[in-house]
């Protein structure tokens, strides 16, 4: 990394003081969500939608995801993308619609893609338990498909009510 890399990466670091007593304060800007913390109400309840049926999904007794590998990745490829939406939106929910400029900036830009990216591997999850029940001959996961698409449809929704959101410097 280059001592560009390093000023660019750490630039957040500028924005904070040491006061005589040898604490930080933020000298920043700030992000606030117009309607306060409870226009946040609809993407975090959207958000935990999600994640309880994505991760109910995996408890539930289909075969194809105790021994077989293309219906295995997929969902541990939606866990993990689960796991870094759940790290920027985490971010964003914990300021109660106020969050500093850096962390703001980081987590805005991620929330799309990242929940863009979990509904593909749920979609891709979709196709390859199909497979999977066709070559077996199976026919019992009503339970896992009605929790992956609870799962892909509260993801769009989560999605949606992020971008429906309007954010003000303050």
């Amino acid at each position: 990394m280059s001592a560009e890399d390093r000023r660019r990466h750490k630039a957040h670091l500028d924005q904070h003081i040491k006061d005589a007593q040898g604490e930080y304060h933020y000298i920043g800007d700030w992000y606030a969500v117009a309607g306060g913390w409870r226009a946040l109400l609809p993407f975090a309840v959207w958000s935990v939608l999600t994640t309880g049926a994505v991760i109910a999904a995996g408890c539930v007794d289909f075969p194809g995801l105790r021994n077989t590998w293309y219906v295995i990745l997929p969902y541990l490829a939606a866990i993990c993308a689960l796991f870094a939406f759940w790290w920027n939106a985490g971010r964003i929910l914990s300021g109660g619609g106020r969050l500093k400029t850096f962390a703001w900036e980081k987590s805005k830009d991620l929330i799309a893609p990242l929940a863009g990216l979990m509904i593909g591997f749920l979609a891709l999850l979709c196709v390859t338990s199909g497979i999977y029940l066709i070559r077996h001959e199976s026919t019992h996961a009503v339970a896992f498909y009605a929790l992956l698409l609870l799962g892909v449809v509260s993801a769009v929704f989560s999605l949606r009510s992020f971008k429906a959101q309007e954010w003000e410097k303050v």
